[in-house]
């Protein structure tokens, strides 16, 4: 299955408050994947849609790119399970170009990794572009959350980290990882997991991610996919695996 969760703001999940068939969405120029950052994970080159703006009023849909699939994403899952890729070694996508108060600015766009342990959380994570001073947007606590979650080998640095509301952060975004961090640690015989995160951001110019977009699947069976606005309250309901 692949549930959304409904949360608080301006930002619905994909099923709500539109029509059923949405005007189709301009695609802003991409950045594709470094070829370099290939070698150890090969998801599709395909163009990133991770940016979209409706063609009209209204709020920004989900269309998240690329997404982990047990059949497209056979060969990376494969290489995963069978230990060919490395383990444990994030790699993030390539950060998207945008322009901050008129200025050229770079943000994250998501990373993947094959997970077969979790890790110690530490380190000073570093400060996405615009992200506010005073660690509020319309009142509402934002943090600097991390796209491929600390645990599971994502780095501190910018590539990695974008501006998550607090409660996002600490409870949606949270509950997946937590899930994907158990299900690591008490499996007996050990267990692959390929993880990939995911940002849609609303505009050219915004600095805040809408979504999250989190895919999980794991040599065991297990699988989750998670569809998270990024919103200040928030999600009413939450996305479990």
């Amino acid at each position: 299955m692949r549930p959304g969760g409904a949360g608080e703001g301006a930002m619905p999940p994909a099923s709500a408050g539109r029509p059923d068939t949405p005007q189709a969405p301009v695609i802003l120029p991409t950045v594709l994947r470094d070829p370099q950052q290939a070698t150890a994970y090969s998801v599709p080159e395909l163009p990133d849609v991770s940016l979209v703006v409706p063609q009209s009023g209204g709020a920004t849909v989900p269309v998240p790119g690329p997404r982990l699939d047990a059949a497209l994403s056979k060969p990376e899952r494969d290489r995963c399970f069978q230990g060919t890729t490395p383990a444990n070694l994030a790699v993030n996508f390539p950060m998207q170009a945008f322009t901050l108060g008129g200025d050229p600015a770079r943000r994250a766009t998501g990373g993947i990794v094959c997970a077969t342990e979790t890790t110690k959380d530490d380190g000073s994570r570093a400060t996405p572009a615009g992200f506010p001073s005073t660690g509020e947007i319309g009142g509402h606590a934002v943090e600097r959350g991390h796209l491929v979650a600390a645990r599971l080998h994502g780095s501190n640095l910018v590539d990695n980290i974008v501006t998550q509301f607090r409660k996002v952060n600490r409870s949606d975004v949270k509950i997946i990882e937590n899930a994907v961090a158990e299900l690591l640690k008490k499996s007996p015989n050990g267990v692959f997991v390929l993880y990939q995160v995911r940002a849609q951001y609303p505009s050219r110019d915004a600095a805040t991610p809408s979504w999250i977009f989190i895919d999980a699947m794991g040599s065991d069976g297990f699988t989750c996919f998670a569809d998270i606005p990024n919103v200040p309250g928030g999600n009413k309901t939450k996305v479990r695996c």
